[in-house]
């Protein structure tokens, strides 16, 4: 797949054909300090300075290996990163390292594939004989595959596609949050495992281990304990 992805995006970039690719710009600077601080009581570091690389991100994923709270760590990694988008720009995918990146296919349709299968189609049924097409024998173009997109439509079709993902991602966490609240109803009372995720002045935010459930244990809930201070720990 991810060869696929590539090579489709290597071939518009080529024949300069105006295409949505699948851009992941690198982490702002904000998030940056903001997993930094994250980190820092924790004994880990984030390399880089103030524009760390994907391979400074796998060096810190390597350093966690054999961590009881890599799952947590690793959430606020991907806390820290941009958010991908569609755009006719090629500048890169951030978290894949790659320099140029589309979404041609993948386990779950898009429709970007699509817009960039009509795009090669196109060109397979010009007349451009350039050596990146290798047409098979007896091929006959076709004058109704001839559409190809303007830079102003990828652009707003980018947009779209971008703005509906984001919606979509958005009742996908709502209906998560749902079925969480669902079947926790049942289990008041219980005892479980679970894993600091963050400490605020006002408490704790604890993740269930086995049903990866989130939630607070409010401060006037500790007995006993009026304020909550972060302490470094090495772990």
């Amino acid at each position: 797949m991810l060869c696929a992805n590539v090579a489709s995006a290597r071939l518009l970039r080529k024949l300069k054909q105006p295409a949505l690719y699948r851009v992941h710009d690198g982490p702002k600077e904000a998030r940056i300090e903001a997993l930094r601080s994250y980190l820092g009581p924790l004994g880990l570091t984030l390399g880089g300075g103030d524009e760390p690389t994907p391979t400074d991100y796998q060096e810190l994923t390597e350093a966690l290996e054999g961590r009881a709270d890599k799952h947590i760590i690793q959430i606020m990694m991907l806390r820290s990163m941009s958010q991908a988008v569609y755009s006719p720009e090629e500048k890169g995918h951030f978290g894949l390292n790659y320099p140029a990146y589309t979404h041609f296919t993948s386990p779950i349709r898009r429709y970007p594939d699509l817009l960039v299968h009509r795009t090669i189609r196109a060109l397979i049924h010009t007349g451009n004989d350039s050596k990146q097409l290798d047409r098979c024998e007896g091929f006959e173009p076709n004058s109704a595959f001839l559409h190809q997109y303007t830079m102003e439509q990828v652009l707003e079709l980018g947009e779209h596609c971008s703005m509906t993902e984001r919606r979509a991602d958005d009742a996908t966490r709502d209906v998560m949050s749902w079925l969480k609240c669902e079947y926790m109803q049942d289990q008041v009372g219980g005892v479980f495992d679970g894993v600091v995720s963050a400490v605020t002045g006002f408490g704790l935010f604890v993740e269930l281990e086995e049903a990866y459930v989130e939630g607070l244990i409010h401060i006037s809930a500790l007995p006993g304990i009026t304020t909550i201070t972060m302490l470094p720990v090495s772990v």
